[in-house]
């Protein structure tokens, strides 16, 4: 792998299918889906419904519940959905997936025919026969990138684009710096593409010698972060104390309902640092998530801002305790 592709690769590859595919039970696809396993979260290849009546679309192509309950129990738990940015009825399934291509790019689109000779078009016989292979080359596992927003959005935009509960995890947030506004402005507008509905956290720690006490910090909060905010979007920003003998507050992640990255250093901004990220398993991503979101969080809660940009630009803060 050259240095060009490198930088282009992302820690997840995503896939739409072209609904007649799944309709007609193409043999390629229900091999790779069922017994080579080839899309999951823990592979890095995730199945896209494009667009969000996808479902309904396979539907329409099969006619026949008991058959349709049979095709769409091959696909694997992990599917996201995407959007159309533009969608044309005169146009079909691949017209219009390659429209979208050209707005946001898919990893592959799979399709019976590529009409068009698109360069990311992959015929399923094709692979099927061993002349498309590359279209499923593994996803690297982790990454080392210079820590610039740009950088370090490009590896995980997929699982940006795609989530639609959203954890950032990082012990050393601070609203005044731009080393980390500068990211979350990055993530946000990614995030913000489409008009599905997103739950947006962001999770730090009280538990540092330089982090300031929670009046001083909520002010920061709502002095420094609304500008960043989406229009239609709200985030809360959710703060830790380290529990009297359990573990520390210090890893960093961006945790999602589809699967979560890791961060060896942190989601702020260096541009002359270099930093790794990985793609955590299924198992794993879950298990940090419940840490800081589940019924028994591995911290004690100080507080919690929300900060919600409404439609026209109004703000709506609140904030507890």
């Amino acid at each position: 792998m050259t240095k060009e592709q490198r930088d282009n690769e992302k820690l997840i590859h995503d896939y739409a299918l072209e609904p007649k595919l799944v309709a007609e039970g193409d043999p390629f696809l229900y091999r790779y889906l069922t017994q080579y396993k080839k899309f999951s979260w823990d592979t890095g290849r995730v199945v896209v419904q494009y667009p969000s009546t996808w479902r309904k679309l396979i539907e329409k192509l099969v006619g026949d519940e008991k058959r349709l309950e049979v095709l769409l129990a091959w696909l694997p738990r992990t599917q996201v959905v995407r959007i159309a940015s533009r969608w044309n009825d005169s146009f079909t399934w691949l017209e219009n997936a390659e429209q979208e291509n050209g707005l946001h790019p898919f990893h592959v689109i799979l399709a019976r025919d590529n009409p068009r000779n698109q360069s990311n078009v992959v015929r399923a016989e094709d692979i099927s026969s061993g002349t498309a292979n590359s279209a499923l080359d593994d996803p690297l596992p982790s990454v080392t990138v210079n820590r610039t927003a740009a950088k370090m959005a490009t590896y995980i935009e997929p699982l940006l684009r795609y989530a639609t509960q959203i954890h950032f995890i990082d012990p050393h947030f601070c609203p005044l710096q731009d080393r980390f506004k500068n990211p979350l402005r990055k993530f946000l507008k990614i995030i913000c593409y489409d008009s599905r509905k997103v739950t947006l956290e962001y999770h730090t720690s009280a538990s540092y010698s330089d982090a300031p006490d929670w009046d001083k910090f909520q002010k920061d909060c709502k002095n420094c972060l609304p500008h960043l905010i989406p229009k239609g979007f709200k985030l809360a920003i959710r703060r830790w104390k380290n529990r009297k003998g359990g573990e520390r507050f210090h890893n960093r992640y961006i945790l999602t309902n589809i699967g979560g990255v890791a961060f060896g250093n942190s989601i702020a901004e260096s541009p002359k640092g270099e930093d790794n990220i990985s793609r955590l398993s299924d198992i794993d991503s879950l298990r940090w998530r419940n840490k800081y979101s589940g019924h028994s969080p591995a911290f004690a809660p100080e507080g919690k801002i929300e900060i919600e940009v409404d439609l026209k630009g109004g703000v709506n803060i609140k904030s507890n305790p």
